[in-house]
């Protein structure tokens, strides 16, 4: 085993992990009537990062990460520095922009399991 060779092992590892996280998530908000998904509905890591953006009906993007900041979870609302693409994918309120939730190596399933929780509660 060459260095380079377990690098690209853990880096296989944490790609898995990452698609399971996806997996759990989209299954998520894919059941949920009132989101509009912005991006691809796959959840597989060959098809999209473990960041997703969304919007919920009837709320704004910017009342979501104030209300899972109660709960200690950290999400963001916004335009990203991306406002033409927000307009242009016909998103009414572009200063008010998306609801994004990025995951990573280090979240955990349980972190998942609250933040579906909390956003239960919202919706």
């Amino acid at each position: 085993n060459t260095l380079y060779g377990r690098v690209n092992k853990m880096f296989e590892l944490i790609s898995n992990y990452e698609e399971k996280l996806s997996k759990n998530f989209l299954d998520f908000l894919l059941s949920k009537t009132n989101v509009r998904l912005i991006g691809r509905t796959d959840w597989k890591k060959c098809q999209r990062a473990p960041t997703f953006s969304f919007l919920i009906k009837d709320r704004k993007s910017t009342e979501i990460p104030t209300f899972l900041r109660t709960q200690k979870i950290g999400v963001g609302s916004g335009n990203f520095y991306a406002k033409r693409l927000i307009e242009a994918l016909c998103i009414k309120n572009s200063e008010d922009g998306v609801i994004r939730v990025s995951m990573a190596h280090y979240t955990s399933l349980d972190d998942i399991e609250r933040l579906t929780k909390s956003l239960d509660q919202i919706f």
